[in-house]
């Protein structure tokens, strides 16, 4: 019998698709604790009160108040989301054999183990050739490389979720 996430990877055809890495962390128990702990820490129930007492049901309190207010935390959740996204290598290495598909974290990943497998291995070392070509193989170069690519798109994407920070910040400065 096949393993749950075999059988689902399969049975959607998932295999080999940018969608492999994206669906599997689309909702996370975690994020909605923080959504509705922040829901209920910034958003005042006296405005859900007077939301029910003009005529709101749920879904209108939801969408038109809820929506509007929580950007920040949604902004919050976008940034986790995107680092976790980014430094996920493993999802790669599992699900995606076609080389044009294959992520950044996990080509960095299997070009680290390549150099650290010839690094080790002893019978490529012993000869004259396996020297020369183990002096020429980069070692700490190659990791602070791979660290530079894998922080700088987080760089870049950081001030777009700023404004979102800053909000959340102000929402909860207001004191009734």
């Amino acid at each position: 019998m096949l393993a749950p996430g075999k059988f689902i990877v399969r049975y959607y055809h998932l295999r080999d698709t940018f969608w492999i890495l994206l669906i599997p962390g689309l909702l996370s128990a975690y994020w909605v604790i923080i959504l509705r702990t922040f829901i209920k820490s910034s958003i005042p129930e006296a405005l859900f009160d007077s939301a029910r007492i003009d005529g709101a049901g749920h879904f209108t309190i939801f969408f038109r108040i809820v929506c509007p207010l929580f950007k920040a935390g949604l902004g919050t959740i976008g940034l986790f989301s995107f680092v976790a996204r980014w430094n996920d290598w493993f999802m790669g290495m599992l699900y995606i054999d076609n080389n044009k598909l294959v992520p950044l974290q996990t080509l960095l990943t299997k070009l680290q183990n390549n150099v650290d497998y010839l690094k080790s291995n002893s019978a490529v070392v012993s000869t004259p050739e396996g020297l020369a070509m183990l002096k020429s193989l980069p070692g700490t170069n190659l990791r602070m490389a791979c660290t530079v690519l894998a922080v700088v798109p987080v760089l870049f994407a950081y001030p777009f979720f700023q404004r979102y920070f800053v909000q959340g910040l102000t929402v909860g400065s207001i004191k009734e």
